[in-house]
């Protein structure tokens, strides 16, 4: 399951997504792969339930593990 929600992180911020490159012509593309689900994923795609904030990525946007009541 997808969520939807207002100023949530982007996919690219889960441990489970891993950063790929290749270039198009005269245009690098970059995309991810989710390790967890095996599926190729766009950076700021929405997060799925599973989503694990990086180690070292600190964010004041939405993520489903959040303390809603942190004030970071």
């Amino acid at each position: 399951m997808f969520i939807k929600k207002s100023n949530a992180c982007p996919c690219a911020y889960c441990k489970y997504f891993e950063l790929f490159e290749y270039t198009e012509g005269f245009f690098t593309i970059q995309k991810g792969v989710c390790k967890k689900h095996y599926l190729i994923r766009e950076l700021g795609d929405i997060l799925c339930q599973d989503f694990i904030l990086k180690s070292g990525v600190y964010t004041n946007k939405w993520y489903p593990t959040k303390n809603e009541n942190e004030n970071t």
